[in-house]
Formats: C-alpha cells, sequence, structure tokens
C-alpha cells in the first residue's frame, strides 16, 4: 500500500514535470518559426495543465475540491489561456503560413484580431457555462438597462469595427500607400480592427478611426498605379503669346527631376486675369512622397525658362511703383561691357576687329539656367554658341546609349557648341548647369553679317576649329598615324571651311 503510494507521488511530480518542459520545448520551437515569444499566457496555461494532471494525488477528495470557488477560478483560467494558446497556432498555421504561401493571399492583421475575439468570446461562454452555469446571452439581455449601457457604450466601437472590416474588404487603401484622407495626407504605416494610422509629411503619426475613413472622402495616390497627375497655376504676362508660353512652361517642367517624362508635361489656358494671363500645368509624378520637392523644381524650373524667353511675370495690376529714373541705358552698357570682356578672351574670336566684336556683344543674349537643367542635349540640332559668363557646368556623353558624366567640367569663360554656330552639326555633348549659370549665347544671325562683311575670318576661325577639334577628340592624331601631322591638319581645317561655307551660303 504504502509503495503504491508512493509510486502515485512519484507520477504525480516526474508526469507534470515532464508534461509541462514538453509544453516549453513545443512552445519555444513555434515562438521562433513566429519570431516572437508566446506570451504569459502560454506559460501560465502549460502550468495549469501540469498541475491538473497532478492534481487527483495532490488532493485525497477531488470532487469537493472541484466545487469550490478557487478550483472554479484556476479552470476558468485554464480556458481561458488555453483559448489564446489556441488562437496563436491557428492563426500561425492558417494565416502566417498556409494563406500566404499556398493561396498567395496576404492576410490583414485585422483578421487576426477578429478571429481572436471570436475564440476568446467563445471561451468566456464555455467559461460561464461549465464552471458557473450561466449563458452569455442570458446576462447580456436579462437586464434592459444593462443591454442599453453596453449597446451605446460599444455603438462607436462596432461601428469602427464594422468599418475597419469593410477596408478590410474593398482594399481602398494598404500599409504603404499614399492617401489623402478628408484632405489629410501621409503614409499608411498600420490599420487595426479600430483605427487607421497615416505618417504625415511633417513626420507626425495621425491616427484616424476607420468609422471617419469610411464616410469621408479617401484618394490613393498609388493605385492603381503610382503615376499621378499634380496641377500647379501661374500667371503670365499678357504681351506673350499663349503657344510659346505653353511650350515654355512644358519644356521647363519636362526637365525637373522626378517629373515623368509620359505622360508629358500639358499646359493650358484657364483664365483672362487682370493682370495676367493664367496658365495651369498638369505633370505626372510616381513618388508622392517628393510631390513637394518635385513642386518646388517645377517652379524653379519656370522662373529661369522664362526668364530666359523675357517672359514676365506680372504684378498684379493695382500695384504702383515710382523710381526716379529708368536705369535702362546704364544696365544695358554695362552689360554690354561685360560681354565684350568675357568674348573677347575667347579665343574663337580673338582674329576679330575691335568693333565687331563689339558688335557681337550687343547682340549676345544672357541666358540663365538653374542646377541640373540641360544647356543641349547630345545629338539635337543647333545653331548656337555659348560662353559661360558666371558658374559651371557638366559634360555628359553616350556611351552605347548610358549618359556617362565625364570628369571634367566648365567654369567662368569656357565655350561649347562653335561646331554648331559655325557648321550646323548636332551637338556633341549634353551640357547642364551645375548650380546657377549664366551664359552668353551667340546665335548664328548674330555673327552671320560679321562673316559676311569679313570673308577671310571664315579661313582663321576654321583653324582654330580645327585646332579644337584637335584638343577634344584627337583627330589630326588619328590621322597623322597614315601620313604627316601638318598635312593631315591642313586637310581637316579645308574640310571645316567647306563645311562653314556651304552653312552660310558663301562660295
Amino acid at each position: 500500500m504504502l509503495a503504491r503510494v508512493f509510486l502515485n507521488w512519484q507520477l504525480a511530480i516526474v508526469l507534470p514535470t515532464l508534461t509541462y518542459v514538453l509544453f516549453l520545448i513545443g512552445g519555444r520551437v513555434l515562438a521562433k518559426r513566429r519570431e516572437k515569444p508566446m506570451g504569459i499566457a502560454f506559460h501560465l496555461f502549460s502550468a495549469l495543465v501540469a498541475f491538473r494532471l497532478g492534481a487527483p494525488v495532490y488532493f485525497s477528495d477531488l470532487a469537493a475540491q472541484q466545487m469550490t470557488f478557487w478550483w472554479k477560478g484556476l479552470e476558468s483560467i485554464a480556458i481561458l489561456t488555453g483559448a489564446i494558446v489556441i488562437v496563436q497556432f491557428i492563426t500561425y498555421i492558417l494565416y502566417d503560413i498556409y494563406l500566404p504561401s499556398r493561396q498567395k493571399v496576404k492576410v490583414p492583421h485585422l483578421l487576426h484580431d477578429i478571429t481572436t475575439a471570436i475564440i476568446l468570446v467563445g471561451a468566456l461562454s464555455v467559461i460561464l457555462k461549465t464552471e458557473f452555469n450561466l449563458s452569455l446571452p442570458t446576462i447580456l439581455t436579462t437586464s434592459t438597462i444593462l443591454a442599453a449601457i453596453i449597446g451605446l457604450a460599444l455603438q462607436e466601437l462596432l461601428s469602427n469595427l464594422i468599418s475597419g472590416m469593410t477596408l478590410q474588404v474593398e482594399k481602398p487603401f494598404k500599409a504603404g500607400d499614399w492617401v489623402s484622407i478628408d484632405g489629410q495626407d501621409g503614409e499608411v504605416i498600420g490599420m487595426s480592427w479600430r483605427a487607421t494610422r497615416i505618417l504625415t509629411m511633417e513626420g507626425s503619426t495621425v491616427v484616424i478611426p476607420n468609422g471617419t475613413i469610411s464616410k469621408g472622402r479617401i484618394i490613393n495616390y498609388d493605385y492603381p498605379t503610382r503615376a499621378h497627375a499634380q496641377l500647379v497655376t501661374v500667371g503670365i504676362d499678357y504681351g506673350a503669346s499663349p503657344n510659346h508660353v505653353k511650350a515654355c512652361l512644358s519644356g521647363a517642367a519636362d526637365q525637373a527631376a522626378g517629373v515623368l517624362r509620359i505622360p508629358a508635361p500639358q499646359a493650358r489656358v484657364t483664365q483672362f486675369g487682370e493682370s495676367a494671363i493664367t496658365y495651369e500645368l498638369k505633370y505626372w509624378i510616381d513618388n508622392h512622397a517628393l510631390h513637394r520637392l518635385i513642386r518646388d523644381r517645377v517652379l524653379t524650373a519656370f522662373w529661369y525658362a522664362l526668364r530666359r524667353e523675357n517672359i514676365s511675370v506680372p504684378y498684379p495690376i493695382r500695384t504702383v511703383q515710382y523710381q526716379r529714373s529708368s536705369p535702362g541705358a546704364a544696365l544695358a552698357s554695362k552689360r554690354q561691357e561685360q560681354a565684350s570682356d568675357v568674348l573677347s578672351k575667347v579665343n574663337l574670336f580673338a582674329s576679330l576687329p575691335p568693333d565687331q566684336l563689339a558688335r557681337l556683344s550687343e547682340k549676345a543674349g544672357l541666358l540663365v539656367y538653374g542646377d541640373g537643367e540641360t544647356v543641349v542635349r547630345e545629338g539635337e540640332s543647333g545653331q548656337s554658341l555659348y560662353v559661360i559668363k558666371e558658374g559651371h557646368a557638366d559634360v555628359e556623353i553616350l556611351v552605347d546609349g548610358v549618359a556617362h558624366k565625364m570628369d571634367v567640367f566648365f567654369g567662368p569663360g569656357n565655350h561649347f557648341g562653335e561646331m554648331s554656330l559655325l557648321t550646323g552639326e548636332p551637338r556633341s555633348a549634353t551640357i547642364r548647369a551645375r548650380g546657377d549659370l549664366e551664359l552668353l549665347c551667340i546665335e548664328k544671325a548674330d555673327i552671320a553679317p560679321i562673316l559676311e562683311s569679313h570673308p577671310a575670318l571664315f579661313k582663321e576661325l576654321s583653324i582654330v576649329l580645327a585646332q579644337r577639334k584637335q584638343g577634344n577628340e584627337g583627330y589630326i592624331k588619328a590621322q597623322a598615324s597614315t601620313g604627316g601631322e601638318e598635312e593631315a591638319e591642313r586637310a581637316f581645317s579645308e574640310k571645316i571651311l567647306s563645311s562653314m561655307r556651304r552653312f552660310f551660303g558663301i562660295g
């Protein structure tokens, strides 16, 4: 008899301990796969199961103990924690493994919460029925006042829950999307059964109840595609022709970083105002997180493009400006002096008589480009030369269709585009502004009268072009391998001279 009692106590100690250890091992494996701890509910459930296995030995009158309130409490805790463990296991197997890997379905976190709530309510109903002989529906419906209080208390909660379920079914947005909800812009960073959290441009987190979202206006900038249009308006002086302005605005926006090339930017007239014609430009972007930065780039590109075309953004018609004298003549004279000083240092124009250099300086246009703007693009046609007055420019060339930035860059006094100016050749490289860039622009029409009145300049300019071409492309050096260097230089100079005469129509 004593041996039997001793054996029972051994089993009452060993079996619960082994059971608890096995639970811990299984829980650790599952926690590692889930990449999150099982929680205190799992450990409490494991301990209660182990305790229950040894209870017949621990208590001589188990039936009597089972009628006590503390025993019922332990069983209630066991049922409740067991329900939590079941939830963890089911959601992991079904929602984290089977549906994503086999059905390719991404299960929203809200469905996890709903499943947890349903199983816990079921567990609570079982506890009330088995342990206390009570029915949850009966409790909720027994008191009309209690039911009314609970109904009112849960009204908004249920509204948010149902709205959250509706949002999950309809999927108007998902985590990571940029949205606007009743005018509040931000990136969706989380959705729960009650509310949706978005991260604003200012870095603040805004929590919006799902009920409010379902009643409001939702704009998803990333659905069905990330590409979406932006609008910007600007008022332009009546003296500029609309078609010219629209081409200028569209071209400026097309060069702004972040603006999509397809669909292309489009400008249109929207209104004739009191002091200006209002234009609206529509451009497309695919990253709403940068829409403010891209808008800044577009407006900045507008300013530079309009200034280059001498198009003004007028003041309101009611503005009255007073000035004692017009500085226009003095400014023009100073500008011509500066242009003459810059052009006199360009070796291409070193052979020009002083009066012709002054004449060319007077004709030269002053252009201003902003950082990153393209001055000329490789392969495009052109009939102009540019001399850098202030600022710097980067040089890019295409290699197998891919743009490569050169290690060298242009600075004040450097010039480019002489072959296009004098022979009409396409641009041999792409030039982009590095920061603000001021250029003097010499057009074919500016230099043509000078060449017509001084035909001898053709010969001198062709020699300079040949020498510069030699430095840029090594043409003479390559030709010299098959003959004399001087002969190759002379032949190339004659070739350029012939192209210049043909381009300007002078035999």
